[in-house]
């Protein structure tokens, strides 16, 4: 009786809990800084919901469950904690789910038809990218485009420039030019990256190449990205003065320009475990400030009276900030140096407020202000592959870092010796190397169907010199690149740079350097998800046992994936064909992305210093017919022209007419007609010789925004 008086008192008790109080309510069972990364986790599952979806969902039903169920938390809070708590995380995912379907309307701009055109049109350069074969790409905004209205003309296009074009010219200068544009492109497969997702929230909505020569404009626009024009003039400067390769690499790492470096390098960095260090982020960030951390406490040092009278620390955080802010300016803003710099941020204004720098509550600060800003970004690879391994190190520091590191360099009292010290820090550099390729290793395999296995070797070498010696070096050059003096600075630079490529191609070409699994399941990544949760906020033996269970789940669904046996390029023109072998055979044994990335989605990598198998075949005017040594694979015929229609029509299992309608064929085959190849490309599996599922671009990606159209 005594418990259930308690609770009449309990329900009688007036509560005035606020929304975060409710939100915070409960800790027992987690970590300390548990609420703040599930209300990140909310927020991110939410707007993955959003992506995921395969139509919109009317915004004010959406509005009105979050509002529902924050108003059922306040009601139930003076009842129960728990049940309140679990109604804000339903708010908070349908905030999440808001948040991206706004954003989406926000940045929503007109986009190109799908069915290429040419077009008359003028604009003003925004980007210009050079890639390692001299070729530029182009993107154009502020656009006036003679066959189409106002409404009708997209806020961006992206072009390759295959026609003259002069060397001066570069973001801000305003250009005419002829070129053949349509909608972006979607994914090479269904289920895989989605391009035009990406560029919907770039507004890039038109993507083609020149067709005449680029000329400039008397009038440039007032309104001109002087940003990329210095981005543009800092590349233009480093790779001018140094070998075109070293060149390239500086100014990815100092402007997080990829395009000029060479796609062997871009492999072989990859395939050694070192492609972090292209992408401007946590390291590169850090790096920066630090060095000017550590720089302006040691000028103000110089003057004992004023550093006795100054807080020096503070004064170089703040000129730390400075620098990192114009370094995120400088680097093209993309997320993982968006997440670097805000976690820079909170541990500058840690030293600032005496206060600790790194935490788990300053992580999802910072993926909470990401994704309010640019919900978008959660779906990214660089996302998610920064926010795993600062994570994770986090989390492993907290819990090993001062026995890793003999409890502060000390042992029992008594202080350790040089040489134990520098095992110490050995160690510390290993573990952290493998802390942070453990953590990245699920998403690696499921965005890319790779993942490096050497990167522990490599990362031991390259992150050294990158720290010690590359990236103070650059920052040396850029401070004095206003002068006109980098010429000092880069003959140093140069071989640096030069070991660094040689370490990822030494790396690379060991054997078996890389593993290459097919396309996996969502289970896989959702698997992963569940452990890194249970190893982040949940403390006890409970993880003895949950956690060994995910890690069996995740390597169950690795062995259980389904790829096509068949792959159909949109228009037609790209054939693939699974082998017994377990490899794909082409109709042409040139590289091609496509292609290659259809391989990489087989398990194959993406090896293109050896040509392409060969479909066999056999060809005359009306089409080709193409065979494979699997019994089970029915006969395919391509044909392109009536003619070549009527003459495979009831022959051939699978006919591929390009630019034909199949209604003039009607026998029992599947015949892919230019409506349905339009909604390519195409996805065949077969069974005992017949066709069991087909998918499309169109059906895999919905009706969304950043679709122009239903096809099918």
């Amino acid at each position: 009786m005594e418990g259930v008086f308690k609770y009449q008192l309990a329900l009688q008790r007036p509560s005035k809990q606020s929304l975060l109080e409710i939100i915070g309510s409960l800790k027992p069972v987690f970590h300390e800084e548990s609420n703040i990364v599930v209300v990140a986790v909310c927020m991110g599952a939410g707007i993955a919901a959003y992506f995921s979806m395969p139509y919109e969902l009317p915004a004010a039903f959406v509005v009105f469950m979050g509002l529902l169920a924050a108003s059922l938390a306040l009601r139930f809070a003076k009842v129960s904690r728990a049940v309140a708590q679990s109604l804000m995380f339903v708010f908070i995912f349908c905030a999440g789910f808001s948040i991206a379907d706004l954003r989406s309307d926000r940045v929503a701009a007109p986009l190109m038809p799908e069915i290429a055109d040419y077009y008359s049109l003028s604009g003003t350069i925004d980007e210009r990218l050079t890639d390692s074969k001299g070729q530029d790409r182009l993107v154009i905004s502020g656009l006036e485009v003679d066959e189409l209205s106002a409404d009708e003309t997209p806020a961006k296009i992206r072009i390759q420039v295959r026609t003259a074009i002069d060397s001066h010219l570069g973001p801000g200068d305003r250009v005419q030019l002829d070129a053949n544009l349509s909608a972006p492109q979607g994914p090479v497969a269904a289920g895989s990256f989605n391009f035009a997702r990406n560029d919907w929230f770039n507004q890039i909505g038109g993507v083609g190449f020149a067709i005449s020569a680029i000329s400039s404009l008397s009038e440039p626009s007032p309104d001109s990205s002087k940003l990329n024009a210095i981005r543009h003039k800092v590349g233009q400067r480093l790779s001018g003065q140094m070998s075109p390769r070293e060149g390239a690499l500086a100014t990815a790492l100092l402007t997080g320009d990829r395009s000029a470096l060479p796609r062997e390098v871009v492999n072989e960095m990859r395939d050694a475990g070192l492609a972090h260090l292209l992408a401007i982020s946590g390291l590169h960030m850090g790096l920066v400030s630090a060095t000017i951390f550590f720089m302006v406490e040691a000028m103000l040092a110089l003057w004992p009276s004023l550093a006795l009278r100054v807080p020096s620390a503070k004064i170089a955080a703040v000129v730390a900030w400075v620098s990192a802010l114009g370094y995120l300016a400088l680097s093209g803003m993309g997320v993982s140096t968006i997440r670097a710099f805000l976690m820079v941020s909170i541990a500058l204004v840690g030293i600032l407020l005496d206060r600790r720098a790194i935490s788990l509550r300053s992580i999802a600060l910072a993926a909470i202000t990401i994704m309010l800003i640019w919900p978008e970004t959660l779906v990214s690879v660089g996302f998610q592959m920064s926010f795993a391994a600062v994570t994770a190190l986090v989390v492993f520091y907290d819990t090993w870092g001062r026995k890793l590191m003999f409890g502060g360099f000390t042992k029992g009292g008594k202080r350790l010796g040089f040489m134990q010290k520098l095992a110490g820090v050995f160690i510390a550099a290993v573990m952290t190397t493998l802390v942070a390729e453990l953590a990245i290793a699920p998403i690696a395999l499921y965005h890319f169907q790779s993942m490096a296995l050497y990167g522990l070797l490599a990362n031991i070498i390259a992150v050294p010199l990158m720290s010690f010696l590359v990236m103070p070096l650059l920052l040396l050059t850029l401070l004095l690149m206003p002068f006109g003096l980098e010429w000092l600075v880069l003959p140093l630079v140069e071989p640096c740079l030069t070991l660094m490529m040689s370490i990822a191609a030494e790396v690379s070409g060991l054997p078996g350097s890389t593993l290459s699994v097919p396309q996996l399941p969502f289970v896989f990544i959702g698997m992963a998800l569940i452990v890194a949760f249970l190893l982040t906020l949940v403390r006890g033996r409970i993880n003895y046992g949950l956690v060994p269970l995910g890690l069996l789940l995740m390597l169950y669904a690795s062995q259980h994936t389904n790829e096509p046996d068949i792959y159909i390029s949109r228009e037609g023109k790209i054939l693939a064909i699974k082998q017994t072998s377990g490899l794909l055979a082409f109709n042409s044994n040139r590289h091609s992305y496509q292609k290659d990335a259809w391989r990489r989605l087989n398990g194959e990598g993406a090896d293109v210093s050896q040509p392409l198998p060969r479909l066999a075949q056999s060809c005359d005017a009306e089409g080709c017919l193409y065979s494979s040594d699997r019994k089970d694979i029915p006969s395919i015929a391509r044909v392109t022209s009536l003619a070549g229609l009527m003459s495979e029509c009831g022959r051939s299992d699978i006919i591929i007419a390009e630019g034909v309608s199949g209604r003039y064929c009607r026998s029992g085959g599947l015949v892919l007609d230019y409506k349905r190849l339009d909604a390519g490309p195409i996805s065949l599996w077969i069974e005992d010789g017949k066709v069991q599922e087909m998918k499309t671009r169109t059906q895999s990606l919905g009706q969304r925004p950043w679709i122009p159209a239903v096809l099918d």
